[in-house]
């Protein structure tokens, strides 16, 4: 009876500390996608990165994959979206055939629970011929929260690429407007040592454990010892 009471007591206290201990979902969002895009053969065009929805978490850091046909486009450089105007400067890295793009942001800039906008916009130079066509594609997002959590995710949706003729009508979808000379001069980028999750961004850790964990640590360790020796004298 005595060692099933200890038992108990030991039982009830691991789950206050259990309870105690703060719970943080990861960031997450309806979808991540580019849509169509065109652009004239022998010219540049900019293609918006979008997220729509942000849900469950504030989003502090970004880090995706895309993949096209390099013989129809060029990525030339990366710039901030809409809703990353104040976060540091997105990096890109090639890797094989595709690249990985990442960016991060203080926590003060989070992107919000609801917001929708671009993130990342690419820079491409059309080096295909009129009629040619690649997919876009998005893969392996993942969204970073506040505390560093780089596990949330989003539906990924990929976008399809067109090269126009010169003085050829445009598709009625909307897409991005081409430019006609680079918007900036193309920069050398080197390749990040470290994820968007890295421990330069200024995002907040979990703080040491509370005070009421902490006392209901030493009330256990305080009581368990009194308990065994009533056992004890229980037997005699």
């Amino acid at each position: 009876m005595q060692n099933r009471r200890i038992n108990v007591v030991a039982a009830v206290m691991m789950m206050m500390i259990v309870a105690a201990v703060p719970v943080y979902a990861s960031a997450s969002a309806d979808e991540f996608c580019v849509g169509g895009a065109w652009g004239y053969e022998g010219s540049y065009a900019t293609v918006p990165v979008i997220i729509t929805n942000v849900h469950d978490e504030p989003v502090t850091g970004i880090e995706f994959r895309i993949t096209f046909d390099s013989n129809v486009i060029s990525l030339s450089h990366v710039e901030k979206g809409d809703l990353t105007a104040n976060w540091s400067s997105p990096m890109m890295k090639k890797e094989g055939g595709s690249y990985v793009i990442g960016i991060v942001g203080a926590t003060s800039d989070a992107i919000k629970s609801g917001e929708s906008g671009s993130v990342i916009i690419l820079n491409f130079s059309i080096v295909g011929k009129a009629g040619n066509e690649t997919i876009i594609e998005i893969s392996d997002i993942k969204l970073v929260n506040g505390t560093g959590d780089d596990s949330g995710t989003a539906h990924a949706k990929s976008g399809i690429f067109t090269v126009l003729s010169r003085g050829e009508t445009p598709p009625q979808s909307p897409s991005p407007s081409p430019r006609s000379q680079p918007a900036v001069t193309p920069p050398t980028y080197t390749p990040p040592a470290q994820s968007p999750t890295s421990p330069t961004s200024p995002t907040p850790s979990l703080k040491s454990i509370p005070p009421v964990i902490a006392l209901l640590i030493l009330l256990i360790t305080a009581t368990l010892p009194s308990l065994r020796r009533g056992r004890r004298v229980y037997k005699r």
